[in-house]
């Protein structure tokens, strides 16, 4: 893909980009239609280099939830209209990064101004950023799968570290019509609420933000069993260790040794919590 630089008379200020936008290093900055709010926010862009590919069409357009998934489903919406509330985890990719995908946390909004999230980090570490840099958030929120591009807007580490993210006018979703599941592959251990000292293996074989799917060498009971299952998230550098309580909603017939279960996981510690949603976003089908 050959790219030609923006000029500054390119981009109008308060109207959605009728092109992609990149960096020189092929990154994408801006997806189409997203909006540049203010002079002082396409002054910060600009001041990095802005390009463009010469002989983009909208009906070419890389605005797609997966390869399988059909480009006529997608939505425009509204941020205020996703359902997204704070502490919800995004998946943040940054667009100096073409692959690395970060866990962050939504810490509030206010309406046409900005956005506020926790910092990207590495083995608790904060990741530098800059003002003008250009972002990519992906997440969910009830069925609807969704992305949108931002700007980062300013910087802040008092009283503690956030970002301020420019304020999108405009939101790509898409609705998932089952429940949003993705693989895992997951080993773990698991054992019976009522008999915690007896652990068996089992693998996480694919995962929701309410359930999972495990198998097990081990039959471990009919419909209404309480179980809790341990397994370990790895990512962004670090690792969690999850202890989730869960019920057996569905026991499938046996294969030979291997018994599989649908389970739904009960009353989760926060931490818990966004843990599986880090390993969720990790496994499931990107949204670019």
């Amino acid at each position: 893909m050959e790219l030609t630089p923006i000029r500054k008379g390119d981009i109008e200020v308060g109207k959605p980009l009728p092109w992609p936008v990149y960096d020189r290093k092929k990154n994408l900055l801006l997806a189409y239609g997203h909006v540049v709010e203010s002079q002082h926010q396409l002054d910060l862009l600009m001041e990095n280099g802005l390009y463009r590919n010469p002989v983009w069409k909208k009906t070419a357009a890389a605005d797609r939830f997966g390869e399988k998934d059909d480009p006529s489903k997608l939505e425009i919406v509204r941020f205020t209209s996703i359902g997204i509330e704070p502490g919800d985890v995004l998946q943040m990719q940054i667009s100096d990064e073409t692959e690395q995908r970060y866990g962050v946390r939504l810490i509030g909004f206010l309406e046409k101004r900005s956005v506020l999230v926790t910092p990207p980090m590495v083995n608790e570490e904060v990741i530098l950023m800059r003002a003008g840099q250009g972002v990519m958030l992906r997440g969910f929120a009830g069925k609807h799968a969704y992305a949108f591009s931002t700007t980062v807007l300013r910087v802040c580490n008092m009283p503690y570290p956030y970002l301020h993210l420019s304020y999108p006018i405009e939101v790509r979703g898409m609705k998932v019509r089952k429940a949003v599941r993705t693989r895992s592959n997951v080993l773990g251990s698991v054992w019976r609420e009522e008999n915690p000292g007896r652990k068996f293996s089992c693998t996480i074989e694919d995962i929701s933000f309410t359930g999972a799917q495990i198998t097990s060498e081990e039959n471990l009971g009919e419909a209404d069993a309480r179980l809790v299952l341990y397994f370990r998230v790895a990512g962004q550098g670090s690792a969690a260790y999850v202890t989730a309580p869960a019920v057996i909603r569905r026991v499938f017939e046996a294969e030979g040794k291997k018994h599989r279960f649908g389970v739904e996981f009960m009353n989760l510690e926060q931490g818990d919590s966004f843990a599986l949603q880090v390993l969720f976003y990790q496994n499931h089908f990107e949204i670019s």
